[in-house]
């Protein structure tokens, strides 16, 4: 259990590692303690088992831990949303739990009664299920009586949970499959289980069918799948197929209509048509026609493009230069791109371009216009791009204007958070933030954070380029100043360069240290970033001032975040006892392996001998695979303070990576030593350099170097390059 790699696991095999660990060892204290750490509740995090994981595991070892039931009583009484949204994807987890502990069921009833589920359809309907409780069944049958879209949700608890033979549940049922098409379109799937015939089935189904506009063809089509082979399926494409013929839904249903009748011929032409516009299905074609020896060589040439980052080069490329014939025809073809990046890059590419030709600037916003309300599995990214577009236009009032499809709700996109790569459309909203805010006034912000009310998740996205625009700096140090904000690594970064020393840098570092972060939250990876980016800055800033002092001690005392504020302890502090203390543990393996890697080699960097560092830096240049958690710039930090405090350092390293057999020490080394302020250091990166050149001629890793972010490297590389008889 220590040693394992908890990111390396997903999907099944994850389930399997909890199952086995549970099963073996479901009466072992130390199982139970590393869970309940793992979830934030008791001790140090011993080992690296991941928030979800430790929730999974012990509503596992719920007979074998008494606390478990009254967690999960808390956990419902406390939470706004249900707290064990894992367990609904697993059958067999949630059920023996509300069979067995009356406090869980009676808690789970509570939630019903008081309403908490009133937004939350999908988790609402399968726990109800599981109930079969009155209060469920209640709550289902009155959410049935409301019409609306998501009405399917509480029909499929029901038919579940309790059968189209309860009677309470057929009187509520049983009108449904005759409402009018454009009602009986969100219930269609349905139809199957609540009609006995299948020819009456099939006729409310091609009702539906002939309606002028479907949104739910795809429950359209599960309906028909579900009266298997005794319908016409000839018959069943020639109604389904005009539906078809408009941008792609995500409600249209194409990867179940590829599925279910591939073998139709209009169906496979379909297929080859959708191969070549933006965002194919193309798990689905693969596995309908990976036998097919026409289409099965287009799918993989589709799947497998250039490089991505190749990719988003050239649509960068092509964007600034879509005066060239050539260069615009490439420009246009990334517009099918799968990379966000490249995708967006090319729309707003594209946009620039109409600018430059006579006629093309109306035609061009109104197909962006259009875009707006993309509503396939891509709409996210689709509807980011056409904002990147207008901006590129100056016609940001398109987008300000423009409603949801449904009522009157204003139209909103995601920038905030971690959704997709859409730094070209953030870069150009900062640029243009003036017009932006002209646009849609207070409401900015809002209108770009789609998927969270907290405007954190936007100044996470936007924090870094608030120097762009003197208005949109303004409402980023609004707000820092807000005392309820907690800033993430970037809105601390960019503060420290926008208000370097300053009280306000203070207060917002001091704060990160001392919240202590909701650990059923997925933001841990985030609250560690952070709480190591506000330790290096407290640290760098505020060497003099006590009370910045006292949060980073405190907060590496507690080992929140997995010691992450032991980074800024140990940058200035290195002989700090409680440096000192954890490298005791680190060596004796008490607590390694709940620290984060970079608070790992801290320790080294502060404590280990020359001999130990340059052993540590090549085992973590080697390592095979990398995590999220790794933060490598962090690492790499740890490195270069032991090489700025103690020069010496460096020769040894640059020995051992003159012996070393690995291309990836050799070339990480140069990098390090050439990225420190000293003279010494880029005299031994080119003695490595010059020492590569002997051994292979030009250096294997020459493209890696020269790519590099890092300037120092670019340029001495180039010089020995240069100079070098390879």
């Amino acid at each position: 259990m220590g040693g394992a790699n908890w990111n390396r696991f997903t999907g099944k095999l994850r389930t399997e590692a909890e199952d086995a660990l549970v099963t073996n060892w479901s009466n072992d204290g130390e199982l139970h303690d590393a869970c309940w750490a793992g979830i934030g509740r008791r001790g140090p995090l011993r080992y690296d088992i991941p928030n979800d994981c430790a929730r999974s595991m012990l509503m596992r070892l719920h007979r074998a831990d008494p606390r478990v039931p009254l967690w999960m009583q808390e956990e419902l009484e406390t939470r706004r949303y249900f707290p064990f949204r894992t367990a609904l994807r697993e059958d067999a987890l949630l059920g023996p739990i509300l069979s067995e502990h009356a406090n869980v069921r009676a808690a789970v009833d509570a939630w019903f009664e008081e309403e908490k589920f009133s937004t939350l359809h999908s988790e609402a309907a399968q726990v109800a299920a599981v109930q079969r409780s009155d209060a469920a069944k209640k709550a289902m049958l009155k959410k049935v009586a409301d019409p609306g879209e998501f009405r399917f949700w509480p029909i499929w608890s029901l038919l579940h949970g309790w059968g189209i033979n309860d009677s309470e549940v057929a009187a509520a049922l049983e009108p449904l499959p005759w409402l009018p098409p454009e009602e009986r379109q969100h219930v269609a799937h349905t139809i199957p289980a609540i009609v006995e015939s299948v020819d009456e089935s099939f006729r409310l189904l091609m009702e539906i069918c002939d309606l002028p506009e479907v949104t739910r063809m795809d429950f359209v089509i599960r309906g028909f799948a579900a009266l298997g082979n005794e319908i016409d399926e000839e018959q069943v494409v020639s109604a389904m197929l005009p539906h078809f013929d408009k941008p792609a839904s995500a409600f249209m249903g194409e990867e179940r209509l590829i599925a279910r009748f591939h073998a139709d011929p209009r169906v496979k032409k379909f297929a080859l048509h959708r191969l070549w516009e933006p965002s194919p299905p193309l798990e689905t074609m693969a596995r309908a026609y990976g036998s097919d020896s026409e289409v099965a060589p287009l799918i993989l040439e589709r799947a497998a493009p250039l490089p991505k980052m190749f990719r988003r080069h050239i649509a960068r490329r092509a964007s600034q230069r879509f005066d060239d014939k050539a260069l615009r025809q490439v420009l246009e073809r990334c517009g099918m791109e799968t990379d966000v990046h490249a995708m967006v890059q090319a729309t707003i590419g594209l946009s620039y371009a109409a600018l430059a030709a006579p006629g093309e600037a109306v035609a061009r916003t109104e197909a962006l216009r259009r875009q707006l309300y993309a509503t396939g599995s891509d709409f996210d990214e689709q509807r980011v791009a056409a904002f990147g577009g207008l901006l590129s236009l100056g016609r940001v009032d398109v987008f300000a204007d423009s409603k949801e499809g449904y009522g009157d709700e204003v139209l909103r996109i995601g920038l905030g958070g971690q959704i997709g790569d859409y730094t070209p459309v953030i870069g150009l909203a900062a640029d243009r933030w003036e017009e932006v805010e002209a646009a849609m006034g207070n409401s900015a912000v809002g209108r770009l954070n789609q998927w969270s009310d907290d405007p954190s998740a936007f100044w996470e996205a936007f924090a870094s380029y608030a120097g762009r625009s003197s208005r949109l700096r303004m409402r980023f140090l609004e707000h820092c100043e807000d005392e309820s904000s907690v800033l993430q690594a970037s809105g601390l970064a960019a503060l420290s360069r926008l208000k370097p020393g300053s009280s306000l840098l203070l207060d917002c570092c001091k704060r990160v240290l001392a919240t202590d972060f909701d650990g059923s939250q997925p933001s841990s990876l985030d609250a560690a970033r952070a709480t190591v980016a506000a330790s290096k800055l407290l640290a760098a800033h505020f060497l003099e001032d006590s009370s910045a002092v006292a949060a980073i001690v405190a907060a590496s005392d507690g080992q929140r975040s997995r010691g992450a504020a032991l980074v800024g302890l140990a940058s200035r502090w290195p002989d700090h006892e409680i440096v000192v203390r954890e490298y005791g543990s680190l060596l004796e393996e008490r607590s390694g392996i709940g620290l984060l890697v970079c608070v790992q080699l801290w320790l080294w960097s502060a404590q280990g001998s020359r001999e130990q560092i340059a052993k540590i830096f090549a085992r973590f240049a080697e390592r095979r695979a990398s995590s999220s958690w790794d933060f490598p710039e962090d690492s790499l930090d740890a490195f270069r303070a032991r090489l700025e405090r103690e020069p010496e350092t460096a020769d040894v390293l640059t020995q051992l990576a003159i012996e070393n057999d690995q291309p990836s020490v050799r070339a990480s080394a140069v990098r390090l030593l050439a990225s420190t302020s000293t003279t010494q250091g880029r005299d031994l990166a080119r003695k490595l350099l010059v020492a590569e050149c002997r051994r292979s001629g030009p250096p294997r890793f020459a493209r890696d170097v020269l790519t590099n972010r890092i300037r120092p490297v670019r340029e001495l590389m180039r010089e020995v390059l240069r100079t070098s008889s390879g």
